[in-house]
């Protein structure tokens, strides 16, 4: 993992990819620009996160390794480092894990975290304890504030919290983009190509956070094409599902992309998951929903 040039090392745990983590690397941009143009922006996380090891009741992620690196490409950063996170990792003092990890291996000049980043054994180092070592080792370090919405500090429990209540356009607010689910296409029932109305399964993580069960305005990505749709998460109690299934509607699409990567965007929820008296029922309803997701034209 040795990195040859001066480094702008951006740390984080980065769950979600909000807008207070954004505000990290466009601030990591400007000091990379005053370092050298040659430096290299580096996000800098643990995997597994150290609370699944640290704690008996983990939180589940907001978003999983695949879709940080996904969103970090989209803001222009290459470079992200989920570094193996274990109990000898865990019993490092604050000064071991700069100097070993941060100079040593990723050969940083300059460190960017958020106030109140804690790191090394117990998370006994602070913001003020890195801008000690930072001049004890020639580094430097740049803390950033909070970013706020309504004198609210955005996290990422804040922004869980919305998820679970199914509160999309709000989070989405707070994330800066809207909340996404990626996973491989699966075999499903084939209930909905029966219907008129065929969908794409994505696989489901178990670490996830998901969506309360219900219907869904989504915007599905494959083969770097983005397409508007229709996503169900739920058990489909019509046909007495028992399986938790996310399943989407693209509109005028009907390529095959079984085993292709997906992701779903999730803009609005539209209505709760429902038993329906029949097959002619649920075909009634869908048609009403797209309808209304063509109406309203999320973007």
């Amino acid at each position: 993992m040795q990195l040859r040039r001066s480094n702008v090392v951006v740390l984080g745990n980065f769950d979600g990819l909000h807008k207070g983590h954004q505000q990290l690397f466009e601030c990591a941009k400007i000091e990379a620009k005053k370092q050298d143009p040659a430096s290299e922006i580096i996000g800098l996380s643990f995997f597994p996160p150290p609370s699944w090891i640290l704690t008996p009741n983990p939180k589940q992620l907001l978003t999983s390794s695949e879709e940080k690196r996904e969103r970090l490409r989209q803001i222009g950063i290459d470079t992200f480092i989920e570094y193996p996170f274990n109990n000898v990792v865990a019993k490092m003092s604050p000064e071991e894990f700069f100097v070993g990890v941060l100079i040593e291996q990723l050969n940083a000049k300059t460190i960017i975290i958020g106030k109140n980043y804690y790191f090394g054994k117990n998370k006994v180092g602070n913001a003020l304890y890195m801008e000690q070592l930072g001049k004890k080792y020639n580094t430097n370090i740049c803390i950033v504030n909070d970013i706020k919405d309504n004198n609210i500090t955005i996290s990422s429990t804040q922004i869980r919290a919305l998820i679970i209540q199914g509160k999309m356009l709000e989070a989405q607010k707070l994330l800066g983009y809207p909340y996404m689910i990626t996973g491989e296409i699966i075999h499903g029932k084939s209930l909905g190509r029966t219907i008129g109305f065929p969908t794409a399964n994505i696989s489901t993580n178990l670490y996830k956070i998901y969506p309360p069960n219900g219907v869904y305005a989504t915007k599905f990505k494959v083969k770097d094409n983005l397409y508007t749709s229709i996503t169900n998460i739920g058990h489909n109690p019509t046909v007495k599902g028992m399986v938790k299934t996310i399943e989407t509607n693209i509109f005028d699409f009907n390529e095959d992309i079984y085993g292709e990567i997906a992701t779903v965007y999730f803009f609005d929820y539209l209505r709760a998951e429902k038993q329906f008296s029949g097959l002619d029922e649920l075909i009634r309803q869908i048609s009403i929903d797209k309808e209304k997701v063509k109406i309203l034209s999320y973007n």
